[in-house]
């Protein structure tokens, strides 16, 4: 991964925008959902190289995860998430190389995402897709991707995902269940009466 292109590119949109507010984006290696902030991800394609073995593949299920924050100004934090070799089964997590043009692509979906977020609400700029390149092995592989194994990917277009504060969906989801055990409750409770009231 060059960090060096995605922050000059993340630059020269920023600058095109005209945003009131000064925007910095840098990598995080560490980065979960356990902070606050807007949480934004897509997918992009890329190829990898083992560092083990001859084997090179290619795979359009690249995880991107940013985290957006504006206090006195904005900051984007971002992870790409890596993949090891199912060849040589080293377990070691190889960086994706992207292309250019996908990375002028993820980047201007992200300034979309901030603008529509930040700015303007009413922003309907169609994302950008990825680009994809020579051959694909088949479908994705779980056991062989970084986001898969931590549980990022399998949550992808899951709408509490960009809630801006990390413990919403929790409560959310805790909300819905205890609602739901409530109802099987009541209607245990209602099927009870009903018999007893056949019995008299």
């Amino acid at each position: 991964m060059n960090e060096m292109k995605w922050k000059s590119e993340f630059a020269n949109q920023i600058h095109k925008s005209e945003f009131p507010d000064q925007w910095n984006l840098c990598v995080d290696m560490d980065l979960s959902k356990q902070e606050r902030g807007l949480y934004y991800s897509q997918h992009t394609f890329a190829s990898f190289r083992c560092s083990f073995c001859p084997r090179s593949w290619n795979s359009s299920k690249v995880y991107v995860l940013f985290l957006l924050n504006l206090r006195n100004h904005g900051t984007v934090r971002m992870r790409i998430f890596r993949q090891d070799c199912e060849r040589c089964q080293q377990g070691f997590l190889e960086e994706p190389e992207i292309t250019p043009e996908n990375i002028k692509n993820a980047v201007y979906n992200l300034i979309h995402k901030i603008q529509k977020t930040f700015y303007e609400p009413n922003d309907s700029t169609q994302e950008q897709k990825a680009k994809t390149y020579g051959i694909l092995d088949g479908p994705h592989n779980r056991e062989h991707c970084e986001g898969c194994r931590l549980g990022f990917c399998e949550n992808e277009g899951n709408p509490m995902q960009n809630s801006a504060q990390g413990s919403f969906a929790p409560v959310l989801w805790g909300a819905l269940a205890v609602g739901a055990v409530g109802a099987i409750a009541l209607c245990s409770a209602f099927a009870s009466n009903n018999k007893k009231e056949s019995k008299k």
